[in-house]
């Protein structure tokens, strides 16, 4: 017998390259966040941002929460929904 054959869904790759385009901001933006001391006026202003950056890179990413939500609007508009903000975009 022979096993059943998968389908994937039309959209699946938009959203998959959605996806992946999310999570290389999300580490492009933790790498801008460890550089962010350097561009500190002073030595105390450094510091300070050095700690901030230092509690917000010691949590984990969440792949899951980046994007864990669409919502199909009229006129062919998408909204995602996520950790941080939601993003609008037109239907491919």
């Amino acid at each position: 017998m022979t096993p059943p054959r998968v389908s994937t869904h039309p959209e699946h790759a938009s959203e998959q390259a959605y996806l992946e385009k999310i999570q290389q901001a999300e580490s492009s933006a933790r790498q801008r966040l460890e550089r962010s001391a350097e561009l500190a006026p002073d030595k105390a202003s450094a510091r300070a941002m050095k700690q901030k950056a230092l509690a917000r890179l010691k949590d984990p990413v969440d792949l899951d929460a980046l994007c864990f939500g669409r919502i199909d609007l009229d006129a062919g508009h998408r909204l995602y929904l996520g950790r941080g903000q939601s993003a609008m975009r037109s239907q491919p």
